[in-house]
């Protein structure tokens, strides 16, 4: 049974020199050609690529809701007024789409980028090969720079050199909830804004529960896990905090977590991070990585 535990995020592919900041993206994006460029323009908009891959996530959640319902009512028409058209009921409704079409795009996108980065074989840390992996990561770095077998790994959210969805979203489950208009001369047309709007919400929701279950086998077997060892992954927000509670349950109560810390900050999310999920402070220890 295995004993160690190793669990990767994008600090993990940056101190191996890939380019997978979140800049990055932004790069592949405005350069690749025009209908990337259509995407880049149509989702920063509503969501910021100036910080973290989390910060990304979470303002995935944290769209401007109201804003693209108002736009949208612009095109309402009320059906008693002369200039109605059995089409105008729609048009809120598209105008809705057609801001947030970006959604659907978001998958695709990142495969392609992250399919076209390139991995240089090199070694940064000592790491066991008779561990298990939980990658957060779409990269095959683990397999390309450590001879990691596939089946040791788990890429809780989707590999790129498979034919699956990458997931990337925020995780705030009060956003799913729906909601009821009160009826007016506009609440038909109104309900379908909303309704579109809380589409945009269940398509860029991470769904931990459901990626847990994909995965059941691996989360299975983790009572023999005695170390843990965090490398590169944030821990600034809680959108991934689903995924550690549940890591937690499984391992011992005496498993030892070694976390990774790349700055002063990272220190205080990190600190943040095992008061939130319960660890005792005889059982994890932080570790410096550098880029």
């Amino acid at each position: 049974m295995c004993k160690t535990l190793y669990i990767v995020g994008n600090g993990f592919d940056l101190a191996h020199g890939l380019e997978t900041n979140l800049c990055c993206f932004k790069c592949y994006l405005k350069y690749k050609d025009d209908e990337s460029r259509k995407f880049l323009e149509s989702i920063s908009q509503y969501v910021p690529f100036n910080k973290t891959w989390s910060n990304f996530e979470e303002a995935l959640g944290n769209i401007d809701s109201n804003r693209i319902e108002e736009e949208a009512m612009d095109y309402a028409q009320s059906p008693s007024s002369d200039d109605y058209r059995d089409s105008s009921w729609s048009d809120p409704g598209y105008e809705a789409s057609q801001a947030i079409a970006f959604s659907s795009k978001i998958s695709e996108y990142l495969r392609e980028w992250i399919c076209s980065i390139r991995i240089d074989r090199n070694y940064k840390f000592p790491i066991q090969k008779d561990a298990i992996f939980l990658s957060f990561n779409y990269t095959n770095t683990l397999e390309k720079n450590y001879d990691i077998p596939k089946d040791q790994i788990c890429y809780i959210h989707g590999d790129c050199s498979k034919d699956e969805v990458l997931v990337c979203g925020h995780n705030d489950t009060s956003l799913l909830q729906k909601r009821v208009v009160e009826e007016s001369d506009y609440s038909l047309q109104t309900q379908e804004v909303i309704d579109i709007i809380h589409e945009y919400y269940e398509e860029t929701w991470k769904n931990p529960k459901e990626q847990i279950n994909k995965n059941k086998f691996f989360f299975d077997q983790l009572s023999s896990i005695e170390n843990i060892v965090i490398i590169g992954h944030s821990f600034e927000n809680q959108v991934d905090d689903d995924y550690f509670v549940l890591i937690k349950e499984k391992v011992s109560s005496n498993c030892m977590w070694e976390i990774s810390c790349y700055s002063d900050k990272d220190k205080i999310s990190n600190e943040s991070f095992a008061r939130r999920i319960g660890l005792n402070r005889n059982n994890y220890s932080f570790f410096t990585v550098n880029n």
